[in-house]
């Protein structure tokens, strides 16, 4: 999901294209103090509308502005 800025919102659509279990790759713009609550939250919620347990890896990739960064997150639906 290369789309940083709104990736979080097709979470369900990619879901939906995965088969029973799978990864998907995420990719988020946010600054490094905020990034392991946003993301934290994003697979909270996501987790409880699916009804799955999830695991997830958050990967520094580029930086994009003074103390931002892209981050890849590799979310495993268990």
């Amino acid at each position: 999901m290369p789309l940083p800025h709104d990736s979080y919102k097709f979470l369900g659509l990619a879901y939906k294209c995965l088969k029973s279990h799978g990864i998907i790759h995420m990719y988020v713009i946010e600054k490094e103090k905020n990034v392991k609550e946003k993301i934290k939250t994003i697979i909270d919620k996501f987790s409880k509308k699916i009804k799955r347990n999830i695991s997830y890896k958050i990967n520094k990739v580029l930086p994009y502005a003074p103390r931002t960064y892209k981050y890849c997150v590799d979310i495993k639906i268990l």
